[in-house]
């Protein structure tokens, strides 16, 4: 798909929001029908599912309100996709606490890299494999930077 060969990061995230927003027939503000997510901090990466889901990850930490930490999915309409649990992705410290890259696996399984020493929880220096609801994959140990 073309959106592999965008930039990754922010400009990745502001072009693919606004094709989002094109291909709704965007009026003035947001899409016709796509509501502000409401994400309370930086968005750096963004990837469109095959089913119109929007994952994103960044250094925010609630989404629509809820408790979101760092990862998260919305529904083709813009809200939180509620099936997606909270990954909990946290740094070793306020500056260290971003996912920076997220990488959709044929199975349905996220890869996130970024600033974070654990996810639900567990130890993931930088690396961690999440299952398709959000939670993590036990399965995949990565041993970076420990």
């Amino acid at each position: 798909m073309f959106l592999s060969k965008l930039p990754r990061g922010r400009q990745r995230a502001f072009a693919v929001l606004g094709l989002l927003f094109v291909l709704a027939g965007a009026g003035s503000g947001f899409a016709q029908g796509f509501v502000d997510p409401d994400i309370a901090g930086n968005v750096n990466d963004i990837i469109l599912q095959p089913d119109g889901n929007i994952l994103i990850g960044g250094g925010f930490g609630s989404v629509g309100g809820q408790p979101r930490s760092r990862a998260a999915r919305l529904n083709v309409n813009g809200t939180l996709n509620p099936t997606f649990q909270d990954p909990q992705v946290v740094g070793s410290d306020p500056s260290n606490n971003h996912v920076f890259a997220i990488a959709l696996q044929p199975d349905g399984k996220l890869l996130i890299g970024g600033l974070f020493v654990s996810v639900a929880g567990q130890a993931r220096n930088y690396l961690a494999r999440l299952n398709s609801d959000g939670t993590l994959d036990m399965g995949f140990t990565p041993n970076i930077g420990s």
